[in-house]
Formats: C-alpha cells, structure tokens, sequence
C-alpha cells in the first residue's frame, strides 16, 4: 500500500477537533473590529483567498509551460 493510502481511515479521528475549531474561530472572528486601516476585514480576507487561490490553480489544474509557474513554484 502507498503510504497516502493508510492516512485516510484515520481522518475521523479529526472531525471533533474540526468543529470545536470551527466555532472558535467564529468567536475569534466576532471580536475582530470591523475594518482596519478603514478596510473591511472581509475585503482583507476576500483577497487572501484570491491570492492563495491564483497561487495555487496552475499547480492544481496542471497547466502547461509557462503557466505552471507564473506565480512561483512549489518545489
């Protein structure tokens, strides 16, 4: 067997821990102040999620040349 193959069974072990951290970081997030520097913190996380994403597409899609890398690679 791979040795990705025996992690799966054992991922239930992580769903309590999961949830519990779930809601802690809505409570975390609900004592944030709405903007900082006057910029909402949605926006702030809006575009962390869109430049993790444009990172992280070529690699996930498996672009060709150039585009594989045009934001950095992996290795």
């Amino acid at each position: 067997m791979g040795r990705d193959s025996r992690k799966g069974p054992f991922l239930y072990y992580y769903y309590p821990s999961v949830m519990i951290l779930g809601v802690a970081i809505a409570v975390a997030v609900g004592t944030i102040p709405r903007t900082i520097f006057g910029v909402r913190v949605s926006v702030i996380v809006l575009l962390a999620a869109a430049v993790v994403f444009l990172w992280c597409y070529p690699r996930m899609a498996h672009l060709e040349t150039p585009w594989d890398c045009a934001l950095g690679c992996w290795s």
